[in-house]
């Protein structure tokens, strides 16, 4: 079973360098028996043997890992290193003694304060291994599972006297050593413990450390990010969507028309009507265009209606407008030219009886004028008039 594990050391005296930086030796680890606090608060004993504390494979992982100001929430990688490294560690990690020995960088100004301060006291190494399940005795003391393929992932500097800060964020186990730096301060005394800060996640208040406040902010900060970025993508689709959907409403009105246009030339009266509104149409064009209407076959229903619009009203802006916009005018100028047409006939009919018409010359007797189909309908008349008044002279019986 492999396995995260957390082990105190101590710092020597620092040496600050002229950069600003600070070198400082400082014991990783130790061997023995290491105690680890579990998730229920129970205590798990695990023996460090010198084979796997001090073999080569496991001295080199502890070798340039990163050095941190407290652990991170999540092991380093080439992903995360940069948000959280304060230095490194140096190439001599070593055997000293029952200690693992081996020197630090830090290069962070904020962490060099704090160090030369004393309120970073401790360091802390972060490692993987695989854990057997063996318990036994080791000078005299009892443990449940030996250590192996030790692995190291990176190294923190941490507060003084404290259960250690992965604890509080969960990680699977609590310290195993610790031991206090001896730095150039005048106050030796004990510090407080961390001070902890209000934590506020989804309404519920906890108490937390500095750097647990900050690693869970910047996880909000990523997981608000993420959630903006997936709002922009819901929006962009719902718009793709909407002129999908609007391009789909476009196409099945035109497979609407087609429909119907199929329909109306299966019907043999739609298509008689359809061919008369047609020759209707070409018709008027020709009075209306005059000369210029010449090979109007040519031209679709919308070309010609055009054609016509142009000539009866030249001052209309068809750009832009809709097939209803111009159907609309199309039927009002045909209206008023129509009108126009009739009362033209009408006229030129008048006209034209005017002139066909004789001299007129007056009746005698009511001083009236008559042409001269007037006068031989009123002679008709009067030679009718006096027949009948005289008939009563003749004789019922002819003499034989």
């Amino acid at each position: 079973m492999s396995v995260r594990r957390f082990d105190r050391g101590e710092l020597q005296k620092p040496q600050k360098m002229e950069n600003g930086w600070l070198r400082v030796d400082a014991y990783l680890g130790r061997t023995g028996i290491l105690e680890y606090r579990k998730d229920d608060g129970s205590i798990h004993r695990e023996l460090r043997r010198d084979a796997e504390a001090f073999h080569p494979d496991t001295l080199k992982s502890f070798a340039l890992v990163p050095l941190t100001l407290e652990h991170p929430p999540v092991p380093l990688d080439a992903n995360n290193t940069r948000e959280y490294a304060v230095g490194t560690t140096g190439e001599n990690i070593r055997r000293d003694g029952e200690r693992v020995a081996g020197p630090l960088h830090v290069t962070d100004a904020e962490t060099v304060k704090q160090v030369l301060r004393g309120d970073r006291r401790e360091i802390s190494m972060a490692y993987t291994c695989d854990l057997l399940n063996e318990p036994g005795e080791f000078e005299g003391q009892k443990y449940d599972a030996i250590q192996t393929n030790i692995r190291g992932n990176h190294v923190a500097i941490v507060r003084r006297g404290r259960a250690g800060p992965e604890v509080r964020i969960q990680m699977d186990a609590a310290d195993a050593i610790e031991s206090t730096i001896e730095v150039d301060s005048k106050d030796d005394e004990e510090k407080d413990e961390t001070p902890m800060k209000k934590i506020r996640i989804d309404g519920v208040e906890f108490d937390g450390s500095e750097q647990l406040e900050q690693a869970l902010s910047r996880e909000m900060a990523k997981h608000d990010a993420a959630i903006a970025a997936l709002k922009a993508d819901a929006a962009k689709a719902s718009q793709e969507v909407e002129a999908m959907k609007a391009k789909l409403d476009a196409a099945k009105e035109e497979l609407e028309k087609e429909k119907k246009a199929h329909a109306d030339a299966a019907d043999p009266k739609r298509m008689r009507e359809i061919i008369g509104a047609r020759l209707r149409m070409e018709d008027q064009a020709k009075k209306i265009l005059g000369p210029k209407a010449e090979k109007l076959d040519a031209l679709t229903d919308k070309e010609l209606r055009f054609k016509i619009l142009e000539k009866l009203a030249p001052n209309l802006d068809t750009k832009n407008k809709s097939d209803a916009y111009i159907d609309a005018r199309f039927d009002l100028a045909m209206e008023a030219w129509q009108a126009d047409a009739a009362d033209e006939g009408e006229d030129e009919l008048a006209e034209a009886r005017r002139a066909a018409a004789p001299p007129r010359r007056k009746n005698a007797e009511d001083e009236t004028e008559y042409n001269a189909d007037n006068a031989d309908a009123d002679a008709a008349r009067q030679r009718m008039i006096e027949r009948d008044r005289n008939h009563w002279r003749k004789p019922l019986m002819q003499k034989a």
